[in-house]
């Protein structure tokens, strides 16, 4: 018997360092990561989502120890780059095995997953390119699907002082060409978990595998790692955030 709904890991930020033993605000990023990987390899997911800053120095060291730390994940793994990494280093050696989501429209029952890049190269905040907004237009126009997540790094969303410096600057943009197929936003980069329902588009933050940034004036980092998980039935979806 099919399943009723499609269950979806979401995981970001894991800003793996060239070494394994190598530190990042006291943390060792490849072992938060490994944590999460082993706890997501026990459950029955459908694909899992890896939302940007797969590597912090976009190095093919950190890359290589994240090929051998996914490998024990079964299911298909889709990836978009984050500001952190150098996308010719990460396709150099993920693309053999895992799928960048910018090339593909994945399309499971009834909703569409849909990568919008928003990576400036030397740039912490993001922007949607003028390419980038008329090919999302486009294929929010002829999607068959009703719908539809945007899956991105950066927030298109205010969450605090501390994190809008590095938000998507040209979201006034991307909002005005969402239509009524898009019911879900989802994205890193911010280190948390946030959620925030406007215009009746739910967005939704993912925390990172590695670290979080908490503060709304300023940042402070909890090492505390999480990861969060979807469900999507024919008419709607619900959110859980795992905290490890």
């Amino acid at each position: 018997m099919e399943n009723p709904f499609i269950k979806v890991a979401q995981i970001t930020d894991s800003h793996i360092m060239p070494h394994p033993q190598d530190e990042l605000h006291g943390i060792k990023p490849l072992d938060h990561l490994n944590q999460i990987l082993k706890y997501i390899a026990q459950k029955d997911y459908d694909f899992i989502l890896f939302t940007g800053d797969l590597s912090h120095q976009g190095d093919l060291a950190s890359y290589q120890l994240i090929d051998e730390a996914l490998s024990i994940i079964k299911q298909p793994i889709y990836y978009i780059p984050g500001n952190h990494d150098l996308p010719e280093n990460l396709e150099a050696i993920l693309a053999e095995r895992y799928l960048p989501l910018s090339h593909h429209l994945v399309t499971y029952h009834h909703w569409q997953f849909i990568a919008v890049p928003t990576v400036v190269p030397n740039r912490n905040d993001g922007l949607v390119n003028s390419e980038n907004l008329q090919r999302l237009r486009q294929q929010l126009q002829e999607s068959s699907v009703d719908q539809i997540v945007l899956v991105m790094h950066h927030h298109p969303i205010s969450i605090s002082p501390s994190t809008d410096k590095y938000k998507l600057k040209n979201h006034t943009e991307l909002h005005e060409l969402l239509n009524h197929k898009v019911k879900l936003i989802i994205f890193g980069h911010v280190h948390n978990d946030y959620s925030f329902l406007e215009n009746q588009i739910a967005y939704h933050a993912c925390p990172s595998t590695g670290f979080q940034f908490t503060g709304h004036e300023t940042l402070s980092v909890d090492p505390k790692i999480g990861y969060k998980e979807y469900l999507f039935y024919p008419n709607h979806f619900s959110v859980n955030c795992i905290w490890r």
